[in-house]
């Protein structure tokens, strides 16, 4: 929206509004997002400036692009945490991999039965 009197309006009205199953109606998100994103890829919404419209599952999304930056470099500092993340992930990951390798799990029937018994009340 060019006004942005009229998105803080619309925002005030909408933001945080429950539907009869209480689940939020409406979720507003600001932020920049890469023309890489799983929206603009994967649900074909144009990276152009504009309102673009789209359904992601069972639910309409609008996204309003008002301004498109250059890529930019994130400093050392900007990325130390972005990189730790992925670090701890990674090892995580290994880490679970090599622990599945050493240990052999097996779940006796009896236990399934029994889960799904509780968890049916």
């Amino acid at each position: 929206m060019s006004d942005t009197k009229k998105w803080e309006a619309l925002k005030a009205k909408f933001d945080k509004k429950l539907s009869d199953k209480n689940k939020i109606l409406v979720s507003f998100e600001e932020g920049k997002v890469p023309s890489t994103a799983e929206v603009f890829t994967e649900y074909k919404v144009p990276y152009e400036k504009g309102i673009h419209q789209t359904k992601v599952k069972d639910r309409d999304v609008i996204v309003a692009v008002d301004e498109l930056l250059p890529e930019e470099t994130m400093t050392f500092e900007e990325a130390q945490d972005t990189v730790k993340d992925a670090m701890t992930e990674a090892m995580l990951q290994e880490t679970l991999a090599n622990q599945k390798k050493k240990v052999k799990v097996e779940i006796q029937p009896g236990f399934v039965e029994d889960l799904k018994k509780t968890f049916k009340k």
